[in-house]
């Protein structure tokens, strides 16, 4: 699993990891369950976007046939 100092987030980054190619995601989700989702994660001090990457990457761990993985990374 990469680490989360591999991940964009708000802080600079040095010149050469800037150009990491990265993917958008979009889902539509109920607004309650977006903003409960939020609440849940400012009151850990986290990001939604930190923790739905987290979930993720747990996911692929346990889910991918183990024939895939090494190409994932």
């Amino acid at each position: 699993m990469p680490s989360k100092k591999k991940r964009m987030s708000g802080m600079a980054k040095p010149k050469q990891q800037q150009k990491q190619e990265l993917k958008r995601v979009n889902i539509h989700i109920d607004p309650e369950l977006h903003k409960a989702f939020k609440t849940a994660a400012a009151a850990q001090g986290k990001k939604m976007t930190d923790l739905l990457l987290d979930f993720i990457e747990s996911y692929i761990e346990k889910y991918l046939p183990s024939g895939l993985k090494k190409g994932h990374k």
